[in-house]
């Protein structure tokens, strides 16, 4: 189904509704609800932006296509920009504050000493 390929497309690239919402041009909600069925038809033109956004062909989205071969892809952990960016978007205050506080104990003890 529609829904259930859009939402294992997302998880796959490891996006948020957020992050899929922006770069679509439309609400989080409405990406939820095209993920849920809420909202079953789903204009062509974001089946199109939604599948680019998430590196798959809308054959792929719609079910008409396998989704891409990813077992022989070994899975890497995010690089420690991209998970620091992606940590300032989503975690709340005070997590974000011991985050800082941890970065700054070991930018500490790995300053050059002189």
């Amino acid at each position: 189904m529609l829904k259930d390929n859009l939402k294992a497309a997302r998880l796959a690239a490891r996006m948020t509704l957020d992050e899929v919402a922006q770069k679509v041009g439309v609400s989080r909600q409405t990406i939820q609800r095209y993920e849920s069925g809420v909202i079953q038809n789903i204009p062509s033109d974001n089946i199109e932006k939604i599948a680019n956004v998430l590196g798959v062909s809308p054959g792929v989205l719609m079910g008409w296509e396998a989704p891409p071969d990813t077992t022989d892809t070994p899975t890497e952990a995010p690089s420690p920009p991209s998970i620091l960016l992606r940590a300032e978007k989503e975690l709340p205050p005070e997590d974000l504050k011991t985050l800082a506080d941890m970065a700054e104990f070991f930018l500490r003890k790995n300053a050059p000493k002189g």
